[in-house]
């Protein structure tokens, strides 16, 4: 069995505690990465469901949108 000086063990086991805390610290921002675009696309679905209803909605209630058959209006033209 080898022997290790204690010169060798402390700073072996200085390397160890560094290398878990590293470990962890890359762990806990990958977790936050994770959330935060779990989040976003959480946010991003409400919206996209959102604008197909009144999208959708308004095509039934009244036919085609009131800025045309493709339903742009121009930002210029004010309804009366």
């Amino acid at each position: 069995m080898v022997r290790i000086d204690k010169n060798m063990r402390g700073a072996l086991i200085a390397v160890l505690v560094l290398n878990t805390f590293v470990c962890g610290l890359i762990a806990w921002v990958l977790f936050q990465s994770y959330r935060q675009y779990q989040d976003r696309a959480i946010l991003v679905t409400a919206n996209l469901s959102r604008v197909l209803d009144e999208n959708f909605s308004s095509r039934n209630r009244s036919g085609p949108p009131a800025g045309g058959p493709n339903g742009y209006r121009s930002p210029h033209i004010l309804s009366a």
